[in-house]
């Protein structure tokens, strides 16, 4: 008898783990009026190429394509190492508009600068916008106006006028109202409210009666107004 020996022989081999970045996809919803600095997502991280490795992120692209110089977000870090980690922020100028863009994608990549043959990771963020209130603006108010002692006839105090962002080529729904006058029964009224492309003028006039005394009578009276568009926003602002 014949006895033939095999000898198998096992090689195990290291296979080392992948460049990951966590999470690789997020959603996030922050507010148009966010201001600079506040956070969009906190913490990206980076695994799987040991502790030798210098992790090292960039904020690859934008869309839609704000353009260079107009990124309304910023990402930052520490030093790269392997605990590095990363934050994306709020950056202003120029900041979120709702009325533009509602939503936003982000890639974030990560490389390992120890090892450039690693290649790169890339997570997804995408930002919802959330509207906020974003009422109409008076255009030349807190500000002054004038009418004559012992004026007989209804004169034009001021005119003011107001735009509303959020319909910026539109000015239509806006409505202006005198909220209250100090001294109160002041004798003003808003005669007309005229609406071109994008501001409302409200004309400021005063009534023929009780009249005026500069002498004997009040000669100064704060008029609070009121502007409101189409969302019911509402502002309010001073004429004296």
């Amino acid at each position: 008898m014949i006895l033939v020996a095999i000898l198998f022989v096992l090689r195990l081999t290291c296979i080392e783990a992948a460049l990951t970045i966590s999470p690789t996809g997020h959603t996030v919803a922050i507010s148009e009026a966010s201001v600079d600095g506040d956070t969009v997502y906190n913490g990206y991280s980076a695994s799987g190429q040991g502790t030798g490795a210098l992790y090292y992120y960039t904020l690859e692209s934008i869309s839609p394509n704000p353009g260079v110089g107009n990124e309304p977000f910023v990402l930052v870090q520490g030093l790269a190492s392997d605990t590095n980690t990363a934050d994306v922020l709020v950056q202003l100028p120029p900041g979120l508009d709702f009325e533009t863009t509602q939503q936003w994608q982000l890639d974030v990549i990560v490389t390992d600068l120890a090892d450039p043959s690693a290649g790169t990771a890339t997570a997804v963020l995408t930002v919802d916008i959330n509207d906020s209130p974003d009422p109409p603006t008076f255009l030349n108010l807190p500000g002054t106006g004038t009418v004559p002692e012992l004026v007989t006839t209804s004169e034009i105090v001021k005119r003011v006028t107001v735009s509303d962002d959020e319909n910026p080529a539109d000015a239509s729904g806006i409505t202006i109202t005198i909220l209250s006058m100090n001294p109160a029964g002041g004798p003003f009224l808003i005669d007309s409210v005229v609406s071109t492309a994008g501001e409302a003028v409200a004309t400021i006039k005063n009534t023929v009666n009780p009249g005026f005394d500069y002498e004997f009578g009040t000669t100064t009276w704060d008029i609070t107004l009121e502007a409101t568009d189409v969302n019911n926003d509402m502002r309010m602002n001073q004429l004296s």
